[in-house]
């Protein structure tokens, strides 16, 4: 059988946040041996662009639970639910998965610290 196309590839064609939430939905519905973790940073970062962080943690949590044959989720997939927080406004959510990090086995770098103290709420240090 052909290889499923990535989800980068049908991301690439959506115009709006409920197209990308579409076109995840479909990916996640394939069988778990075509998804790969770059599919889930993609869609992440996608759903994270339309500021649907619910979509996105709920993407990272599927990561955690099926590996897609790696270790977890890495730096790069943690750093795309991080800014999804941070353009959902979700500064405790970005600050837990920043915390989180450690535990993972990951080590926090520029891009992650950045998203989470660009997430601060508008009346903190204003």
């Amino acid at each position: 059988p052909a290889a499923a196309a990535p989800l980068s590839s049908a991301l690439a064609r959506c115009r709006s946040g409920s197209e990308i939430a579409e076109a995840v939905q479909r990916w996640r519905n394939r069988d778990r041996r075509s998804k790969t973790l770059r599919d889930c940073t993609d869609g992440i970062a996608a759903l994270g662009r339309w500021s649907l962080w619910a979509k996105s943690l709920s993407l990272l949590r599927e990561a955690d639970e099926e590996r897609f044959g790696r270790s977890g989720p890495d730096i790069v997939t943690l750093g795309a639910a991080i800014t999804a927080c941070a353009r959902g406004q979700q500064w405790s959510r970005a600050l837990v998965l920043l915390d989180s990090l450690p535990a993972r086995g990951l080590e926090r770098n520029v891009v992650t610290v950045n998203a989470a103290i660009n997430v601060r709420p508008a009346h903190v240090g204003s």
